[in-house]
Parts: structure tokens; sequence; C-alpha cells
């Protein structure tokens, strides 16, 4: 769907990229300057993937999914932590979606109680961690880039955040 192609052509640079996101160390990636998950909110905003969409019948679930994309677009960070650690603390156990475990914990990193230094770099490497149990493969990454859950518009809130 949308602007990426599922292509034998995309496979080897998102291999390249899967071996970065997976080896480089993300508060030294942070810390660089280099906006590489504001390039990737920007290709998974031109995918415009909805397969793993929230069905409204999935009422707890498909409210935090509105509500992640309404502070995320109104530009309120702390809110959004604090909402995704009550997702994680009510749902994080019933849920076995990877994307949806990472956006949670991916927005413990815009609270206000955080801040750069120490703490903020074992954050993100806990936040690495997750992502490396979760994104193992090219096709692992492909979906995550086609997936309605804004995984790297958080990354890049956090990136603006923590630095």
């Amino acid at each position: 769907p949308g602007a990426l192609s599922s292509s034998s052509s995309i496979r080897s640079p998102l291999a390249l990229l899967l071996r970065f996101l997976r080896e480089m160390s993300w508060p030294a990636l942070l810390k660089s300057g280099w906006p590489l998950f504001a390039l990737l909110s920007q290709l998974q905003m031109l995918a415009k993937g909805s397969d793993d969409m929230p069905s409204e019948t999935d009422v707890v679930t498909f409210q935090y999914y509105q509500d992640l994309k309404r502070l995320l677009k109104e530009g309120k960070p702390d809110p959004l932590a604090k909402r995704g650690a009550v997702f994680l603390e009510t749902q994080g156990k019933k849920t076995d979606v990877p994307m949806i475990l990472l956006c949670a914990l991916t927005s413990q990193l815009l609270g206000d109680d955080l801040t750069p230094g120490p703490d903020t770099d074992s954050a993100l490497k806990h936040v690495q961690a997750f992502f490396k149990e979760s994104i193992r493969s090219v096709d692992d990454l492909y979906a995550s880039l086609l997936s309605a859950w804004p995984l790297y518009a958080i990354l890049q809130a956090g990136s603006l955040t923590v630095r």
C-alpha cells in the first residue's frame, strides 16, 4: 500500500536499515542529531498503513490509538507519556501486538520526569532492546513502516526531548 513497495528492490536497503537500528546505540544516534526517526516517521506517514488499525470493538485499544494520534498532533508529550503508562499498566499483559507495546513504551521517553542524562540513556536502551525483540527481520521492519501505529513519530518526538 501507499508509497512503499514490497518489491525485492527495497529489501536490501531495509536489511541495512534493520542492522543499523539493531546495532547502533540509540543514545549515540540521538546525540548525533541525525534525524533518522524523523525520516522513518515520514516514510510511515506516506505508507498510510491500516492493516493493524485497532478495531472499534476493542474499545480500550481503539481509544488509546485515538488518544495517541491526537496527543501527538497537539504536541503534548507529557500527557502522551502518562496515557502510554496507563495503557501499559492496564493492557500491557493483555496485548501481544508489538507495535502497540512499542508505542506505549516509547511514549515514556516523553514524560516531564525524564531529563537528559544517564536515566534517559538507560530508558532509550530499554526501548531499543524491546525494539530488537520485536523487529527481528526485514519483514518485521517493513511491517513497522506500514503500521498504523506511529512508532517512529513517537521516537522522533522522544529524540527532541531527550537530547
